[in-house]
């Protein structure tokens, strides 16, 4: 999508573009030839020049482009030449007069060097345009070179540029700090420091691609500066597939040591590299290593997404933007090292994408840490209500037995009662009526909610009432009304404690038909009223 906003950026201002130029290797174009621009120059002059190895480790020789262009200027104006990707020491000539020259300062793969042709130096009809390139190793054009009457403050592309790169690297100094945060608070400290390891050569990768001036830095040792890119970029790698394991929790110690072998190897290559015909050897070597390793960030893509891991239909178009980046970037390198340019029908590889596709990528896998915490919020607040539920049911099932334990308390003295009331008084009742008044008081227990007469109890068990209520009295010790009573107020008191229920709604579900009589019966068993008692609890 950047790409596209990029294309949509250049294309849509008002540009005269120079594609077709005249090459030589004499400033007077003795012996020249016809050349299309994008197009590299040293490989193919190699055999045919003195090319001398200068104290910085660069290699150095002089070419010569000639452009003749006509304008019909009649409104006088200065003009703008973009000389894109043109990284290497040069002077530019405009209708033989000098009006320009640059010293190398850093690998500029994204740069545009941008020269203001005076109004005064500019003919209505034919000029010429004269460049000469000290070229020093990274010798390429890698974008047609345009003119464009647009100051280069208002170009669109040039404030996407700089607006982007402020976004790139503001976002990337907040996410550093908030995954530091991370590590300190132990929240998923492993994955919060893969990432910053990534992050950081990341970042590098993308300073050196950025027409941003690193040359004090370097002083201007080309070698040194695709060394660096080199040792970030498989650091960038390495980091972000071990970021991978630990997001999809992939526990696989021989890939890992295989991994760590790999880009070992890699920065081994890169750091003992000090002769230029080993740096275009090594470099493709290199290049090839992380294409490959590109095909196995894809495959854990993959993998995770048949498993129907939620993380990795998240994380997907991030893992292709991040292959895809690394491909066509390694491509682009690869046709550095062997001073090429590369097409794919009719796309030119003309500079590295990683970094204008690189905030998206750091975003994605910031959010994707941030899409972890979500969800272990979420499962801690579903364990919660697991919890809660479960606590509730046990609460329930411990009431239930509680009042079952109870009720084998209550038989259990039913039978002492009787016992007792048997040597007592030396009253006899039959084994079938010891039985009916069992399972009345069984009855009793599991429906004392509800209205209850003596009548219909005796007739439930096929006793005569008056014969029922010596029977009850003989074996409990207790008149059954008061037997009821008792269960009842039982009942209330247990919502008293439990509940936030008023008195009436709790007498009225304790079974008594009116509040009045709730209370009398409350205070003759409790010796208080259930306001008193109410109060006293709480």
């Amino acid at each position: 999508m950047l790409i596209i906003l990029f294309y949509i950026l250049i294309y849509q201002e008002n540009l005269i573009y120079l594609q077709n130029w005249d090459f030589s290797l004499y400033k007077n174009f003795k012996y020249f030839q016809n050349i299309t621009l994008p197009d590299s120059f040293v490989p193919k002059v190699l055999p045919l020049l003195d090319i001398k190895q200068n104290a910085n480790q660069t290699l150095s020789t002089t070419i010569y482009l000639r452009k003749n262009i006509y304008l019909n200027t009649k409104k006088k104006q200065n003009l703008y030449l973009y000389l894109n990707r043109l990284s290497d020491e040069f002077k530019l000539y405009w209708n033989k007069n000098l009006i320009y020259t640059k010293k190398i300062k850093k690998i500029s793969i994204i740069e545009n060097s941008i020269i203001t042709i005076p109004q005064n130096l500019i003919i209505e009809g034919e000029n010429e345009i004269l460049i000469e390139i000290q070229c020093y190793l990274y010798c390429r054009i890698n974008h047609i070179p345009y003119i464009s009457t647009i100051k280069p403050e208002n170009s669109l592309f040039l404030k996407f540029n700089f607006i982007y790169t402020g976004l790139l690297f503001g976002s990337g100094i907040v996410l550093f700090l908030l995954y530091i945060l991370f590590i300190i608070k132990n929240i998923f400290r492993k994955e919060a420091i893969f990432f910053i390891l990534q992050l950081i050569p990341g970042f590098i990768v993308v300073w050196i691609n950025l027409p941003i001036d690193s040359g004090i830095l370097f002083e201007n040792n080309i070698i040194l500066q695709f060394k660096l890119l080199g040792i970030s970029w498989t650091l960038l790698v390495f980091f972000h597939l071990l970021f991978l394991h630990s997001i999809y929790k992939i526990k696989n110690n021989i890939i890992e040591i295989i991994l760590l072998l790999i880009h070992s190897f890699c920065i081994f290559l890169i750091l003992f590299t000090n002769q230029f015909s080993e740096l275009f050897t090594i470099g493709i070597t290199i290049a090839l290593i992380l294409i490959s390793l590109a095909f196995y960030n894809l495959f854990l893509h993959i993998n995770e997404i048949r498993k129907k891991n939620p993380i990795a239909y998240y994380f997907i178009p991030f893992g292709l933007i991040l292959n895809l980046s690394a491909c066509h970037d390694g491509i682009f390198y690869i046709s550095i090292f062997q001073f090429k340019i590369y097409r794919f029908i009719h796309y030119i590889f003309e500079f590295p994408i990683f970094p204008y596709t690189s905030l998206s990528i750091f975003l994605g896998a910031g959010f994707l840490l941030f899409y972890h915490v979500f969800e272990m919020n979420v499962q801690l607040n579903t364990i919660n209500q697991f919890l809660e539920k479960e606590l509730k049911q046990k609460t329930l099932e411990l009431k239930v037995n509680f009042e079952k334990l109870s009720q084998t308390i209550e038989i259990h003295l039913f039978h002492n009662q009787i016992k007792n009331n048997n040597t007592k008084n030396k009253v006899y009742f039959s084994d079938k009526t010891k039985e009916k008044i069992k399972d009345a008081i069984l009855y009793l227990n599991e429906n004392y909610l509800y209205e209850i007469s003596r009548e219909g109890l005796a007739a439930k068990f096929d006793l005569h009432p008056d014969f029922f209520s010596k029977a009850f009295k003989h074996y409990t010790g207790k008149k059954l009304n008061q037997y009821i009573n008792e269960l009842r107020i039982k009942h209330a008191i247990n919502l008293m404690q439990n509940t936030n229920k008023n008195i009436l709604e709790i007498s009225l579900e304790s079974g008594f038909e009116n509040l009045r009589t709730f209370n009398r019966v409350f205070k003759e068993i409790t010796g208080k009223t259930p306001k008193e008692y109410k109060k006293s609890f709480k």
